[in-house]
Formats: structure tokens, sequence, C-alpha cells
């Protein structure tokens, strides 16, 4: 599950990188800016109220699952990583 956490703030950063709108809103994992916020921090973040899909995402319902270990394949890649406090 770590791992899944980690791919899922890759497109964030790439965004914070970029000089996306996103980098604009302070938000965090926890307090009055947390998830249950995150919708209402910024136009940018309505996505996270009104979607279906978007973080926080209720998981209901899991199932215990054997399953194989992820395998990632990393090739090179030219990146601009930007430590901001809160994602990488």
């Amino acid at each position: 599950m770590k791992t899944f956490g980690l791919l899922a703030a890759i497109p964030l950063a790439v965004g914070l990188s970029s000089g996306s709108p996103l980098a604009a809103a302070e938000w965090s994992y926890e307090g009055e800016t947390g998830p249950g916020s995150w919708g209402d921090l910024s136009p940018e973040f309505a996505a996270c109220k009104n979607g279906t899909q978007q973080s926080p995402v209720d998981i209901a319902g899991a199932v215990d699952a054997a399953l194989e270990d992820v395998e990632i394949h990393w090739k090179p890649a030219e990146w601009k990583v930007i430590n901001n406090g809160h994602t990488i």
C-alpha cells in the first residue's frame, strides 16, 4: 500500500514542479487543511469534494486476497524533483 501511495503522489509532484496552480493552496494530511477539507481549499481542488474517485477515497468493502508482489519496472528519466515539505 505504501508503494501505491508513493506512486499516487507522483502526478501531484509533477504538477507542483511545473508551476501548476496546485502549488497555490496550502494543504496537509491532518488538521484544518487535511483530506476532509481539500475540496474547500481551492477551486482547483473541487474534484476532491465533488468527484467520486479522488482523494480522500472511502475504501469500503475491501476483501483479503492472495496477490503476487507488485513488480516495478523503472526506466531512466529526467525529472526535476522538489520537496515542498509534504510531498516530493
